[in-house]
């Protein structure tokens, strides 16, 4: 079933949790689903008008009752890649544009355009003990760098924040870049 997404809740606390609500199907049999953590959860099915009341509503009560906040329009919302993975499948992705799978000399094996799909793409390799986390943003997915576990910059707020945030960056970029691929629909053109 290929759905649309309807809101994107945050829970911020020491372990980010990322709640997303979903409508699919016709608009006189939509579904709402939720998902969260790559898992998917059927809520119920109606009318679309009656699925987007029951998705507001739930997203009211989760802000109200369980401390969550709407993702702020437009900002990507960064999650592991199994669980980014799970919501662009959900919303019928099935592929993604990544340079790294170009292969443009064995003649058994052609892919110009490093066309993967998403169940089989492992993400980016991080270096230096760092890692990355995912977002969906519209049509790609963004990969961005994360500081490894250990790095041991003391955040408290002083005079050498700028010192710290400085090295924390360099830090970061010692992990990879930061990087954005492009997603594709079966039966779509590729690029």
């Amino acid at each position: 079933m290929s759905a649309r997404r309807v809101f994107t809740l945050l829970k911020q606390t020491a372990r980010s949790e990322v709640r997303h609500l979903l409508i699919g199907g016709s608009p006189s049999a939509t579904t709402l689903t939720r998902l969260d953590a790559a898992v998917q959860t059927p809520i119920a099915t109606g009318t679309e008008h009656e699925m987007r009341k029951k998705a507001e509503e739930l997203a009211r009560d989760w802000i109200r009752n369980e401390g969550f906040q709407l993702a702020p329009e437009g900002e990507p919302v960064f999650e592991p890649l199994g669980h980014t993975i799970a919501l662009a499948t959900v919303l019928g992705f099935t592929h993604l544009y990544d340079s790294n799978y170009k292969n443009l000399t064995d003649p058994r094996n052609l892919n110009p355009t490093g066309a993967v799909d998403l169940a089989a793409w492992s993400g980016l390799t991080p270096k230096s003990g760092g890692g990355y986390a995912y977002a969906l943003d519209g049509l790609t997915i963004i990969a961005c760098p994360t500081l490894p576990p250990d790095h041991n910059l003391n955040l408290k707020f002083s005079k050498e924040t700028l010192d710290i945030l400085k090295e924390a960056v360099q830090l970061q970029k010692r992990v990879g870049p930061t990087l954005t691929f492009v997603l594709g629909r079966a039966g779509e053109p590729e690029a």
